[in-house]
């Protein structure tokens, strides 16, 4: 009787032995799985801010280029020496964008700041048009190079246009004189502007319009 109830005490015994240890099992697997899922979700929003941080490099890739592009077709329109100068300078800056190690642009980054610019295009929102020849130079942004001359001279003809109509417009001679006199100073202003002075023959330029409406007879009728 005393060896049966031995028994049964052992077995007692060994149940609850087992079922402890079951239940550590099972505590240790539940801790498992539940750092496992802690650490794919970790994983998962570190993902997702390498996504997001990625795609913002991108766009301010591809817009850095935009501006380097919507400068450059600034200066090929601008309206006068004004506009000119401020074109210039910026377009400068945005080249110098583009070495900054956050804004240096891939082979994809380039074609879709293009396509984009191509479109614009092909939609009428553009007033200059990229030249194949500019494309690539783009493409090869670091060795860009335009012919600066060839942009001054066109301002001198826009800037002549208006100025000749805006004169002949007024009636009262002092007004007309006193715009005369406006226009020739900002001419010996803009003639000594930095951009400008880096331009091949920008001088001459200046000068011939200095003297055009130095010797209007408006300009020496002033008071």
């Amino acid at each position: 009787m005393y060896i049966t109830i031995f028994l049964i005490i052992l077995i007692v015994i060994f149940v609850c032995l087992m079922n402890t240890k079951t239940t550590k099992e099972k505590e240790e697997k539940s801790l498992t799985v539940a750092n496992s899922s802690k650490q794919t979700e970790y994983d998962l929003r570190m993902q997702k801010k390498h996504r997001r941080y990625n795609r913002l490099l991108r766009h301010r890739r591809v817009w850095a280029v935009l501006r380097f592009i919507k400068e450059f077709e600034n200066i090929q329109t601008s309206e006068n020496f004004y506009e000119l100068d401020k074109s210039i300078t910026k377009f400068e800056v945005a080249k110098e964008r583009l070495y900054e190690e956050d804004y240096t642009p891939g082979l994809e980054d380039l074609s879709t700041a293009i396509r984009f610019c191509l479109h614009q295009q092909a939609t009428h929102k553009c007033a200059h048009r990229l030249s194949k020849n500019e494309i690539e130079k783009i493409y090869d942004w670091r060795l860009f190079s335009y012919n600066k001359h060839e942009p001054l001279v066109n301002a001198a003809k826009r800037f002549k246009l208006y100025w000749d109509e805006v004169l002949e417009s007024y009636k009262k001679q002092s007004a007309k004189c006193k715009r005369n006199e406006y226009v020739v100073n900002h001419l010996l202003e803009m003639k000594e502007k930095d951009t400008f002075l880096n331009i091949p023959n920008s001088k001459e330029i200046f000068d011939d319009l200095i003297e055009y409406y130095s010797s209007l007879p408006s300009f020496h009728k002033c008071p």
